[in-house]
């Protein structure tokens, strides 16, 4: 009942009606429910696991790009720019259901994925770095500490890029992209992550972006009420009209 008055707030706040066409639709419904399970206890089991990959002994990597400058703090402002950022294009995403429905198999996917490379690739973090506080993680995933294995991939990179493609608005796209590119970089110049955990990120992000769309597509089967995408990504970064 809460979800359902939740989303009913949300939708109505921002002048809309069309959660009432996937409530009257109970298979599509069932689906979507069983998304928003998913992704809780997908959540729950991967703030269990980074855990676990903390204790984990990791390799030792020579980045010689970081090697190259002093790691300075800016934990604030990547912190303000990716919660930011993120929070905004998830709100907009409340526009129709299917988008939400994208996003939750997309964060599902990129669990998945995270928790693959951290497992098949452990790192030892930087010898230079400067520990990202992060309140959000912190309250989340982290468990009230910080943790700095968390490597490979970056999260905070690959989930900017992964919002930017959800969002609809052209200029949040853009917008977006070039919050992730800054963010990137300060993650480097802080020596969180080494430069390959920040270059791989928009392409495992580009990865779960089309198996998103490519799964919902499918399970939710539909062409007249939901907008289907075409995961093309010129449109989806904001470069091209559809």
């Amino acid at each position: 009942m809460i979800f359902f008055i939740f989303f009913n707030f949300v939708a109505n706040f921002i002048g809309l009606s069309k959660w009432s066409d996937l409530y009257l639709d109970k298979k599509r419904l069932i689906i979507f429910l069983f998304l928003v399970l998913s992704l809780i206890i997908s959540s729950g089991w991967f703030a269990e696991f980074l855990h676990w990959n903390e204790q984990r002994t990791g390799y030792v990597f020579n980045d010689l790009f970081l090697n190259s400058f002093h790691s300075y703090n800016f934990s604030f402002l990547i912190g303000i720019l990716t919660h930011g950022a993120i929070f905004i294009s998830l709100f907009l995403l409340f526009d129709k259901p299917i988008n939400v429905a994208y996003f939750l198999c997309a964060a599902i996917l990129m669990i998945i994925f995270r928790s693959i490379t951290l497992y098949l690739l452990p790192l030892e973090p930087p010898l230079s770095i400067i520990p990202l506080k992060d309140p959000v993680l912190e309250f989340t995933f982290y468990k009230g500490e910080v943790l700095l294995k968390d490597l490979f991939f970056s999260g905070h990179t690959a989930n900017i890029i992964l919002m930017a493609m959800l969002s609809e608005s052209k200029t949040l796209k853009r917008s977006m992209v070039l919050i992730a590119i800054v963010v990137g970089s300060l993650l480097l110049i802080q020596h969180v992550h080494f430069t390959i955990d920040v270059i791989a990120a928009p392409f495992f992000a580009i990865i779960v972006y089309k198996l998103g769309i490519f799964t919902v597509n499918r399970i939710f089967a539909i062409e007249d009420i939901y907008i289907k995408r075409c995961a093309n990504l010129r449109i989806e970064f904001g470069f091209r009209n559809e």
